[in-house]
């Protein structure tokens, strides 16, 4: 300052609340995009844990029981498990917030015979899974994987 100026001028403090201001926004802006984007990796982070939890589920269930059944409706994969002859009721195996498609042997779940028993001492058994959410269905994970066990009793 010349020694007859005492304060800033107004140009200066409208050069700098504008500066301030876009540095702001820019700032705001970054924040903005990382979080929409930590919310949708979020949500297919989600999408496959619960593939992977559903294909653990089957291939415990391959390896540890005589024969299975499978059944699909109402947006529900259901599992009834067999040993010694012996078999339990249905029970869900999927939760229902998101839409499941896929196949089992190359048989599309919509068209699957729940009276199809699956023997893991006999067969493999090849799955492709695919969990959309409902909200949004192009948010999506597949997962393809083949059940195995040391086949015993051949065809």
């Amino acid at each position: 300052m010349r020694g007859d100026q005492k304060g800033i001028s107004f140009v200066e403090v409208l050069a700098s609340i504008t500066l301030v201001s876009i540095i702001a926004m820019i700032g705001w802006t970054v924040l903005s995009t990382g979080s929409q984007h930590s919310i949708s990796e979020t949500g297919k982070t989600h999408l496959q844990q619960n593939a992977n939890l559903i294909m653990a589920t089957l291939s415990n269930e391959h390896r540890k029981s005589d024969e299975y059944y499978l059944r699909f409706q109402n947006n529900a994969i259901e599992l009834k498990s067999c040993k010694d002859s012996i078999c339990g009721n249905f029970r869900p195996i999927t939760e229902s917030k998101y839409k499941y498609t896929g196949t089992i042997n190359e048989v599309e779940f919509a068209v699957w015979n729940e009276n199809q028993k699956l023997e893991p001492t006999k067969a493999h058994v090849a799955v492709l899974l695919t969990v959309s959410d409902s909200k949004n269905p192009s948010k999506l994970v597949s997962v393809r994987t083949k059940l195995t066990r040391i086949l015993t009793s051949m065809k």
